[in-house]
């Protein structure tokens, strides 16, 4: 959800001017998705390079009352990072985040796939995190945590007073905390004008021998925020700590790691291949227990970003599928990625599952030379409306411009994300996977142990070219079970039993047989662990 330094320039339109283009935007979308995969789809033998992506909060620390507090410097951070980083030469890059308390670092130039290029990883985080402090005074400091415990609590939070007549769509969240890059901002405020109501999360509260219940969140007193709406106000639930804004979800700080492909085939099989591994990593990484200053009975921020980023209106909620489950599904934006994107006689039989993409804009890709697979992956994409769309871009600006697509990709954040390469800005950038399920980490060992083990993972899949794939029903399942409390240690995933290839390409295996349950076809549930 991150801004660029391109955004300070950006003269992003409303959900009411977007709407009345809304049409001629999607037919664009469609005709640069073609446009794109006709000019990238030949590129071949880009090397195995990889990067991470770390978001830091901002926290004031007041030593005498041991106290932190979120600290609204972003602009003044990013300001001393230009001045610090003028004539040096530096192997990571900052960039500004959604909110006003974050900063986003990341590696830059990529690292290579030796293993000396791995063991580079922990010392270049290292001197990440003491370049951002050197932007900061004595008393800040750059936290490596998924959410600040204490973000909307009761009392002081921030370590500057936020005005009252800033609340707008939240009981204790103020606008202010916006970063000054607009882009988030207005993310916020068209999410909410297309779905028509404010954006609402209900959190199980996590009981011990000391919580009263039925337990009520105390922090909600609608009080001046009822004058400032006219939109429904969210309605908090027993025993549930109601979150109502966006800064819990472009708040929340994550670890992604991105890998270039050889190709574009190899992308999408890549793409494939981590997607079963999205809810272990996700479990593995959990660091998210706590919100306005109350444990919770979930260890994970990925079920609130899903809430809090949800567009859907209350018909399109209505009528969700049948593998949408639980608070997890493939209609939202922010979700698992719902499709393999390989070419079908690569996935086992049965283990696909069809989105809901316009026929329209499948048939129109397959005309175009796609395959199955591919156009309904896009369609997929292509079913959502823009929400982000800067005016000076309302047009194409030449025949090759794919602004509108990548405008529209970029408001989706499925775990795994299908990356093409960039508009002639940089021809070494070839077709990309990012993994982003992962939490951060409080250290830069953690953090590096885990972006290290994706990097190892990525090469053990391509070269014994393993094959991860379940039931993707069985992906989104997964996905429900790794947000519960200590799902590391208590929950079990569905997975594969045998990963080799000659095992799991056999189109004759026992797991194909309709008849066959779950444990004879080829996986079943373990342990995270295991």
């Amino acid at each position: 959800m991150g801004c660029t330094i391109a955004d300070r320039h950006a003269q992003f339109l409303s959900w009411k001017e977007i709407l009345a283009n809304q049409g001629d935007l999607s037919r664009l979308a469609s005709e640069q998705c073609i446009s794109l995969w006709n000019q990238y789809k030949h590129l071949d033998n880009y090397p195995p390079l990889w990067g991470d992506e770390i978001e830091y909060l901002i926290v004031s620390l007041d030593r005498q009352n041991k106290t932190a507090t979120l600290a609204l410097k972003q602009q003044d951070v990013l300001e001393k990072w230009e001045v610090y980083s003028q004539g040096r030469q530096m192997a990571f890059q900052l960039h500004p985040e959604s909110m006003i308390f974050m900063v986003e670092g990341v590696a830059k130039p990529p690292f290579g796939d030796s293993i000396q290029a791995m063991s580079q990883v922990e010392n270049n985080m290292r001197e990440r995190r003491v370049a951002i402090q050197s932007c900061m005074g004595t008393d800040e400091l750059p936290l490596t945590i998924p959410m600040f415990p204490r973000l909307g609590a009761s009392g002081k939070f921030t370590s500057t007073g936020l005005m009252t007549s800033k609340r707008l769509y939240s009981h204790v969240i103020s606008e202010d905390l916006f970063s000054h890059f607009e882009r988030s901002k207005v993310l916020s405020d068209n999410l909410r004008a297309r779905r028509c109501i404010i954006a609402e999360a209900n959190v199980p509260i996590f009981r011990d021998a000391n919580t009263a219940w039925p337990w009520k969140d105390d922090s909600v007193d609608w009080g001046q925020f009822k004058e400032n709406t006219s939109l429904p106000l969210p309605t908090p639930s027993v025993n549930c700590v109601l979150l109502d804004h966006f800064a819990w979800s472009g708040g929340a700080c994550g670890l992604q790691t991105t890998f270039q492909a050889k190709n574009l085939d190899e992308a999408r099989s890549l793409h494939d291949q981590l997607c079963p591994l999205s809810a272990i990593m996700l479990a593995l990484t959990a660091g998210s227990p706590c919100y306005k200053g109350y444990l919770v009975d979930t260890d994970s921020r990925w079920h609130v970003t899903n809430a809090l980023v949800d567009d859907r209106t209350m018909e399109e909620i209505l009528s969700k599928s049948g593998m949408e489950k639980n608070t997890v599904t493939s209609q939202m934006r922010w979700s698992f990625s719902p499709l393999y994107a390989s070419h079908n006689d690569h996935i086992p039989k049965g283990h696909q599952s069809y989105s809901t993409g316009n026929a329209e804009t499948r048939a129109l890709f397959e005309e175009a030379g796609m395959d199955t697979n591919l156009s309904e992956f896009f369609s997929h994409m292509l079913k959502f409306d823009h929400l982000i769309l800067d005016s000076k871009h309302l047009e194409p600006k030449s025949p090759s411009d794919t602004y509108h697509f990548r405008a529209l990709i970029g408001s989706l954040w499925p775990d795994i994300r299908l990356k093409p390469p960039l508009d002639g800005t940089d021809p070494g950038i070839g077709w990309r996977v990012e993994f982003r399920p992962m939490e951060v980490q409080v250290t830069d060992f953690e953090n590096a142990a885990f972006v290290v083990f994706m990097a190892l993972m990525r090469r053990a899949i391509s070269h014994f070219k393993l094959s991860l794939y379940i039931p993707m029903e069985l992906v989104g399942e997964n996905i429900c079970r790794a947000v519960m409390r200590d799902a590391v240690n208590q929950s079990l995933f569905w997975f594969r039993e045998c990963v080799l290839p000659q095992a799991s390409g056999d189109s004759s295996s026992s797991y194909l047989s309709e008849s066959d349950s779950k444990l004879t076809r080829g996986y079943r549930e373990m342990e995270a662990l295991d």
